[in-house]
């Protein structure tokens, strides 16, 4: 699960910073009096991407290595695979 979590944050990473680039053949700043340049919503919603899979890839990192997130079903390493341990809702 922890593989799978740091691959999709760099693929999207990578995602995201090609949708800045390409997004940035518009112009992204604020056309006076017309509002904002056509490329400024796709560049800041890529922005936005690249930040969550920073935000991603950081939280994996700090999570232990033998602690799954509560859609594996498995709370801590303590736990037996014949007893699940309750998620918090």
């Amino acid at each position: 699960m922890r593989r799978a979590e740091i691959v999709t944050a760099v693929l999207i990473g990578l995602f995201s910073i090609y949708l800045m680039w390409k997004s940035t053949e518009l112009p992204i700043g604020w056309i006076p009096e017309k509002g904002p340049a056509g490329g400024a919503f796709p560049f800041w919603l890529s922005a936005a991407m690249f930040l969550c899979s920073i935000w991603i890839l950081l939280c994996t990192e700090a999570r232990p290595a033998h602690t799954v997130s509560c859609a594996g079903r498995v709370a801590n390493h303590e736990v037996s695979r014949h007893r699940r341990a309750p998620c918090a809702a």
